[in-house]
Parts: structure tokens; sequence; C-alpha cells
């Protein structure tokens, strides 16, 4: 397992760079998305649980509403509140990774 991880860092230290909006976003969205997603999935489980659909496509159903709903929620109420603070050192001004800076 350490190889793995040692490999998968070795990979990306040679690979990935260059500066990346989107990845440095999704670093710091993770912290939230793993402190909230456990209470959201269990919810999402209890409600397809008794779905009469193949496991995979439940499995399926729940990423795609789970994965959504935590960038969302961390986009709208965390990144740039007092919890965006904590988990991430600064705040960041409320705007997505994709749309340039004002005056660029």
């Amino acid at each position: 397992m350490w190889g793995f991880v040692l490999g998968f860092l070795g990979m990306f230290t040679r690979f990935c760079r260059r500066p990346n909006a989107w990845g440095r976003y999704l670093a710091d969205a993770s912290c939230w998305t793993y402190l909230v997603h456990l209470p959201l999935v269990i919810a999402l489980q209890i409600l397809v649980g008794r779905w009469a659909l193949p496991r995979p496509v439940k499995y399926l159903f729940i990423l795609a509403v789970a994965i959504p709903v935590l960038l969302l929620s961390y986009h709208y109420l965390v990144r740039s509140s007092w919890i965006g603070l904590q988990l991430n050192g600064h705040r960041y001004p409320r705007r997505w990774p994709w749309v340039p800076e004002p005056g660029q």
C-alpha cells in the first residue's frame, strides 16, 4: 500500500506541475466533502434501499446525487464563510474555478 501511495504521489508530482484551478478547488472542497458525506450517503442509501433496481444503478444514483450536493453546499455555504476560513485557512471569493477573475 505504501508503494501504491508513493507511486501516485510521484506520478502527480511528475505530470501535474502546472497550477490547476479545478484541482485547487477540489482539494479545498475535499475536507468539507469528507466531513459531510457520511450522513448524506446514509440518507440516500435509506431512500434507495427498497427500490427494485440493481445495486450498481443504485450506487450510480447515490454518486450522481451526493457529489453535486456536496460540491454545491461547499461552494455556497462554506467556501466564503467562517467555516471555509477554519477548513482552508482563509476565505475565498464565491466564484467558480473556470470563471476568470475580474480584470483578466
